[in-house]
């Protein structure tokens, strides 16, 4: 069983933000994460991470490392880090997630947002 040094995860919080000039249809999903279904298998998911974010550039917080990507105007993302990378969707605060570290394909988890 792979233990994951690195991953990824987001959620989205769906608000009315009124900006000033302009305003970005990104979605917001700075904060922190729960791992909820299939956190452990092929890959074992830390428990909870946190999200920072500026617009489309994320990163993902782990104890046990960090990923870094982005996310479209749609929730979905892309994220990278040395030992492999995720894809995903964020919907109403649910991320999920599809991973492959260190050349093996994780289970589909599912992450909400706390």
């Amino acid at each position: 069983m792979k233990s994951i040094v690195s991953f990824s995860i987001v959620g989205t919080l769906f608000a009315l933000v009124a900006c000033g000039s302009g305003g970005s249809d990104i979605p917001n999903v700075a904060g922190g994460y729960n791992c909820s279904t299939n956190c452990t298998g092929a890959c074992d998911f830390p428990a909870t991470i946190t999200i920072t974010q500026n617009e489309e550039s994320i990163i993902i917080e782990a104890d046990s490392g960090n990923q870094v990507g982005t996310i479209n105007s749609d929730g979905q993302i892309d994220t990278t880090a040395d030992d492999g990378g995720c894809t995903g969707q964020i919907v109403q605060g649910t991320a999920i997630l599809s991973c492959e570290m260190d050349s093996t394909d994780c289970q589909q988890v599912t992450y909400k947002h706390q």
